[in-house]
């Protein structure tokens, strides 16, 4: 039976938990705040902690560090209800399992909690695994060496070979030459092993080629040839950490991407109407000043809505835009952007783009934002006492290759393996989430490509390879017309399906112009009302409380057929795998928020002349 304990300071929510849990046959603890749940951690062990972050004393986050330094093996969920991105990223770089928003369905904590156990039970199995392993395999199957005095006496084959030596090259030598970087401490202790006194650890080693090997090592204090020696065996682990490593990111990936696809679709509500009257106020009689202000609201909402792309695009959950690009004029445009940059950062720019280069398939909005993140980066390792910045491109039987370097500081060694991981910055605290490059490695694996740095001191050049092949793909065609067909003179009856307010009163004042209008807040109003009312054409969101768009849809299809194709639906959530499955088998039009209104009007006429059809 699993332990788990729940902290949270609202009574209810702890007793509805552990009647939830333990009728699932867990073994439940609660504890009214985080100090009080550290306390019964450090008592005795748990598997997994459900606590909510923000309690009277102390928060989530110490018991997350408490967590990772003292209990390993215990798995933690976060709950909160004031969800943001920050403490999203926050909890999950100091080591939360999974991330909940309250309020939550019961349903959803019980299969993050039942999916946390299996992870649990997963990783007693690797362990007890391995232990089985470590009693068969035969100790001439791992690394061997023998130290007197600090030397390498003795080194057999696998123990030279994991550092990229023959025995012969490395016997004699000082051991502190192989000790990897941040690891001498440790070899120190070593050290002090009493006579007789077997040592476990893991380590680093320095291999040939300066590159960090991580093994497991054992040491043993003894005798040899009567002089005082250290006998160690160890095991490189490489495969292991980097498989582990998958898991974890795998998993914190997959939570990250639930939390910021739920965000989106809040932002992309609260963005329509915001982006629709901007631009409505922006076609009214205003002074210059005022226009100017109306202009900067437009375009703020339509870069929060980029920004909202970019991070679908990083939690996996938003497909490429393509089409026939040329990389030049990406580079060109991303550099546009970026111009008083350069001359606040005195960064000189040469460029040496090949001309006439073949266009390649891919989304223009996507490459811009790798090239800005890679520039981006060069100005922080200039860090502003000026530079070079070189950018070229070219292209071979099979790539277009765009090369950016920088004369920079450099990237230290032990860095690059990481460079591309999630949430690695080393930016401070606040000034960066560790998700820029990660981005840009994303996005070129996602259009076949690769992407690769190299650095030295001085230099630092991030190379871009993207395929000239097309990808057999066709994402996110218009499936509207510019045909303006809608019969005039005749007022056509739109229904509108939202249940977000701003949106409803939005689509109603745009609409009202040149149809009837009414309105309604879900699948069962929207049914009551058309019982006794022909409708020309119904706009419905999808995503809403009681009967959502999907149901009505569904209702409509087995009670009222003729209505099936004069429905337009409007979401926030297109990157949604069921939302997304349903919109390809209704073939029905749909807008994606936040929209324009001449998108909006166009979506209008077509259907209406689709539905007359």
């Amino acid at each position: 039976m699993h332990n788990i304990l729940i902290i949270d300071d609202e009574k209810r929510m702890r007793d509805s938990l552990k009647v939830l849990l333990s009728g699932e046959g867990y073994e439940v603890e609660t504890a009214d705040n985080c100090q009080s749940g550290i306390e019964c951690l450090k008592k005795g062990p748990y598997a997994l902690v459900v606590t909510d972050l923000v309690t009277p004393r102390l928060t989530g986050f110490e018991v997350m560090d408490h967590v990772a330094k003292h209990c390993p093996e215990t798995l933690v969920i976060a709950m909160t209800g004031y969800a943001s991105l920050d403490s999203a990223v926050e909890a999950m770089r100091r080591g939360a399992y999974d991330y909940i928003v309250k309020p939550f369905n019961f349903d959803v904590m019980k299969l993050t909690v039942e999916r946390a156990i299996d992870r649990v039970n997963l990783s007693r199995r690797v362990r007890k695994t391995e232990e089985k392993y470590k009693l068969l395999v035969e100790e001439i199957n791992d690394g061997y060496f023998v130290l007197q005095d600090k030397k390498l006496v003795y080194a057999n084959k696998t123990f030279a070979g994991m550092l990229g030596y023959k025995p012969e090259d490395i016997t004699g030598q000082d051991f502190a030459y192989f000790i990897g970087l941040g690891t001498y401490p440790k070899f120190e202790q070593l050290l002090l092993t009493e006579n007789g006194d077997s040592v476990q650890e893991e380590f680093y080693f320095k291999g040939k080629e300066g590159v960090d090997v991580p093994v497991e090592i054992r040491v043993t204090r003894t005798y040899t040839d009567d002089r005082p020696s250290l006998v160690g065996i160890c095991r490189d682990i490489r495969e292991r950490k980097a498989l582990w490593d998958k898991i974890i990111r795998s998993e914190k990936l997959a939570s990250l991407g639930g939390l910021i696809a739920g965000i989106a679709h809040e932002l992309n509500n609260k963005l329509t109407p915001v982006l629709a009257y901007a631009e409505l106020m922006g076609d009214s009689t205003l002074d210059p000043q005022n226009r100017r202000r109306i202009e900067i609201i437009a375009n703020s909402a339509i870069g929060a809505k980029k920004i909202v792309e970019s991070l679908l695009l990083f939690a996996r959950q938003e497909k490429p835009q393509r089409k026939r690009i040329d990389i030049n004029e990406v580079i060109h445009n991303a550099l546009n952007l970026l111009q008083y940059q350069f001359k606040n950062e005195r960064i000189a720019l040469r460029l040496d783009l090949k001309p006439d280069l073949p266009d390649i398939f891919a989304d223009f909005h996507q490459m811009e934002q790798v090239f800005l993140n890679i520039i981006k980066n060069a100005f922080q390792a200039m860090d502003g006492t000026g530079g070079q910045l070189t950018i070229f491109s070219l292209s071979d039987e099979k790539d277009i290759i765009v090369e950016i370097s920088d004369t920079g500081i450099g990237i230290p060694p032990e860095i690059l393996p990481i460079i591309f991981d999630p949430f690695f910055t080393t930016k401070a605290e606040g000034k960066g989430t560790g998700l820029g490059l990660s981005l840009c490695h994303g996005i070129v694996q996602e259009h076949g490509g690769e992407i690769s740095v190299t650095s030295e001191p001085g230099q630092t050049t991030f190379q871009v390879k993207l395929p000239l092949n097309r990808p057999e793909v066709n994402h996110g065609q218009d499936r509207y017309s510019s045909d303006d067909s809608t019969e005039k003179g005749v007022r056509k009856t739109i229904l509108v399906i939202d249940d977000e307010e701003s949106i409803s009163l939005l689509l109603s004042e745009l609409l009202e112009g040149k149809y009837e209008v009414a309105r309604v807040s879900n699948g069962h109003e929207a049914l009551n009302v058309m019982a006794g009312k022909e409708f020309d054409l119904i706009i419905s969101d999808i995503k809403m409380p009681g009967m959502d768009g999907m149901e009505f849809f569904k209702w409509i299809e087995a009670n009222k057929p003729l209505y099936k194709r004069k429905i337009v639906f409007t979401t926030g959530v297109t990157f949604d795998a069921e939302v997304h499955a349903f919109l390809e088998s209704t073939k029905n039009p749909y807008l994606t928020k936040p929209f324009k209104i001449a998108q909006l009007m166009e979506a209008v006429e077509t259907a209406l002349m689709k539905s007359e059809g």
